[in-house]
């Protein structure tokens, strides 16, 4: 899962572009696949422009969507991805899954 993470982050900050599905990119669920994850349940957030571990989880505790995700127990493991836009900007990524 981490890996899926981290390379969705790379793929935002290299188009620039905070977004769950990037054209031509595969589905959120089929990116963790491919990285070898068997799950029964999957989640993401993504985010981008906060500069600190603190900023970016403060503000997916204020949107209640993303908030959900975290909070949720069904999810039991989490993979986190960051990377840096050309132009400075971060994008994060979290992915979070209950195990097959």
């Amino acid at each position: 899962m981490e890996a899926a993470a981290q390379k969705h982050s790379e793929l935002q900050a290299a188009q620039n572009t905070m977004s769950h599905q990037l054209p031509g990119e595969a589905s959120m669920g089929d990116r963790v696949t491919a990285e070898g994850y068997r799950w029964r349940g999957v989640a993401e957030n993504v985010a981008a422009g906060y500069t600190s571990p603190a900023s970016v989880m403060d503000g997916w505790m204020n949107s209640p969507g993303h908030k959900a995700n975290i909070l949720n127990c069904a999810y039991t493991e989490i993979g986190v991805g960051l990377a840096k836009s050309s132009s400075g900007t971060q994008y994060w990524t979290q992915n979070f899954a209950t195990p097959a």
